[in-house]
């Protein structure tokens, strides 16, 4: 197995320059191109959990292993590996809620902020407890394709165990595997998709025959799921303002056999369905409930920035919801753990649209430590009239 000091020249590169965890990986797989693939998992594995405790462990150096410049010094990281490794009983962390959840569980200051302000700090802890630990690979079985059962078989044949999931298509896979590399997946019998984000899609309940608009389509996970929904019948038109995303989505409805789903480019001349019987807004946001998939993404993430999103959002749900015909079905959808851009930007859209009529049974809220997804919320609402929207502010 690789010995510590390449792992020392990773902790380095993340906690003194401040690198990311891709970048600290590549410097030290390529400065080591003799490694075997254990040891490339495991220094992979190593400083994925360094980025993603760099926090904590900044902490820890400036109380326990600070140089004494002050200044987090090379020389100190032998102590911090050990540390990670083999961390104290009973440190003492900060009495303060805020600072406590941010140091114990590696969180900016600001997000540890929000989250014990909406949660309270034991459930704040839980929740951030819960995004330190890698989240589940899970698929979706292409029903257009195969059944659940089939997929699970034809993976076990090919050595890859799985489970199912409570989300009628889903399968978790038991160990990470090289999915790319299999047959079922070259011919489209899956796609990799978070349990919580197959769950958004059941909440559209589009039908054979329907027509669909998934209003920010971005890469067209919930594009696809929605096919497989109409049976491949209808019109679904998948919106996104990124041509490069939805260049990628063309490629995977080809492999996943998808003819329903029309891809559209929002630069102001398209042209969109005016009465669909489902309009699935699955908006921008700051990504909060996904900080399992990556170490590096709550130190990228800025207050202000997150603080933005709900003028923005709210200015998308008002534009899709004139294409929703009366009797439709408007879903409104984040990947984020964010009263502001939750069910903040849901009862600004209630209180401005009197054609709409909330559909409370519909809502839907996923916490990565309660239910073991990603964090997701979505709200609903059936058209009634066609009042239009009043007094909306931001733009797509």
């Amino acid at each position: 197995m690789t010995t510590s000091s390449e792992i020392a020249a990773a902790a380095a590169s993340i906690l003194v320059d401040g690198e990311s965890a891709e970048h600290a990986l590549t410097s030290t797989l390529r400065a080591n191109p003799g490694f075997t693939r254990e040891e490339r998992a495991h220094v992979a594995d190593t400083v994925h959990k360094l980025a993603l405790h760099r926090g904590t462990l900044h902490w820890h150096l400036h109380h326990t292993l600070l140089s004494d410049d002050g200044r987090v010094a090379s020389r100190d990281l032998p102590a911090v590996l050990d540390l990670f490794q083999n961390p104290p009983d009973n440190p003492a962390w900060p009495t303060h809620p805020v600072e406590r959840l941010a140091a114990r569980r590696s969180l900016p200051c600001w997000l540890a902020e929000v989250w014990c302000d909406a949660l309270g700090p034991e459930d704040a802890d839980a929740l951030a407890a819960a995004t330190n630990e890698r989240g589940p690979i899970t698929l979706r079985a292409n029903t257009l394709k195969t059944t659940r059962d089939a997929l699970a078989t034809e993976l076990a044949d090919a050595g890859v165990a799985t489970s199912r999931g409570s989300s009628p298509h889903a399968l978790h896979l038991a160990a990470r595997a090289n999915i790319n590399g299999l047959s079922a997946w070259r011919r489209g019998l899956f796609e990799v998709q978070d349990e919580g984000s197959q769950r958004i899609t059941e909440l559209c309940r589009a039908r054979p025959g329907n027509v669909v608009l998934d209003y920010c389509a971005g890469a067209g996970g919930k594009t696809l799921g929605l096919a497989a929904q109409m049976n491949n019948t209808g019109l679904l038109v998948a919106s996104e303002v990124d041509a490069r995303r939805l260049a990628d989505l063309k490629g995977r409805l080809k492999r996943a056999g998808v003819t329903v789903a029309t891809p559209v480019l929002l630069d102001g001349s398209e042209q969109l369905p005016t009465a669909a019987d489902v309009v699935l807004v699955d908006a921008p946001c700051s990504s909060l409930g996904t900080l399992r998939r990556g170490p590096d993404v709550r130190w990228r993430l800025q207050r202000d920035r997150v603080m933005a999103f709900p003028a923005l959002q709210q200015g998308i749900l008002a534009k899709a919801a004139r294409h929703v015909g009366v009797g439709g079905r408007l879903i409104y959808a984040t990947c984020t753990i964010h009263p502001a851009e939750n069910e903040d930007v849901a009862a600004w859209f209630s209180a401005a649209a009197p054609g709409f009529e909330r559909d409370r049974l519909s809502t839907l809220t996923l916490m990565p430590h309660r239910d073991g997804t990603d964090g997701f919320f979505a709200a609903c609402w059936i058209r009634n009239s066609l009042e239009d929207v009043h007094a909306h502010r931001g733009a797509c």
